[in-house]
């Protein structure tokens, strides 16, 4: 049994600090774009949502090819918006589980599937991964505490 039902992708950023000039979910690692990767990832889960923004026509013309039943959500507003702004739109109106994505992760498969075996219960989940980049944002937590509740986000790191 399927225990996640829906998936939104926030891809609509700009991807300014790689400066490619495209949105880091049509970057290509290894021959594939980013989204590939998680369009693979996501395979067997029914309902998709991908937010668009910054060239966002080529984001569905790509992401159709691969992948024709995935609903766009627009943000127009994507220059002046964060990420959560981009999942409070595609989550309007959604019934069930749902997982939201960054649109520029690319995530190993079985740790993908474990986490998603890890989601059974219904209870809402975070991953987070170990610092791997030059300007990573942190997950603040609230410790001693299990399990641990993320409380804030940011770029400075906090212990």
């Amino acid at each position: 049994m399927q225990h996640v039902e829906n998936i939104i992708i926030a891809a609509a950023g700009r991807g300014k600090r790689l400066g490619l000039g495209l949105p880091k979910c049509l970057v290509r690692v290894q021959n594939r774009a980013i989204i590939e990767y998680q369009l693979h990832l996501v395979r067997h889960i029914p309902h998709v949502r991908l937010v668009v923004g910054y060239f966002e026509q080529d984001v569905v013309e790509f992401v159709r090819r691969l992948r024709p039943d995935v609903l766009f959500v627009r943000n127009p507003n994507f220059r002046h918006t964060s990420t959560l702004q981009s999942l409070t739109l595609a989550a309007r109106g959604l019934a069930g589980n749902c997982l939201c994505m960054d649109g520029d992760m690319i995530i190993e498969e079985e740790s993908f599937q474990r986490f998603l075996a890890d989601c059974a219960d219904g209870k809402p989940r975070i991953a987070v991964s170990a610092e791997i980049t030059d300007d990573p944002v942190y997950a603040y937590v609230r410790e001693p505490q299990t399990p641990l509740l993320v409380e804030d986000f940011g770029r400075e790191k906090e212990g």
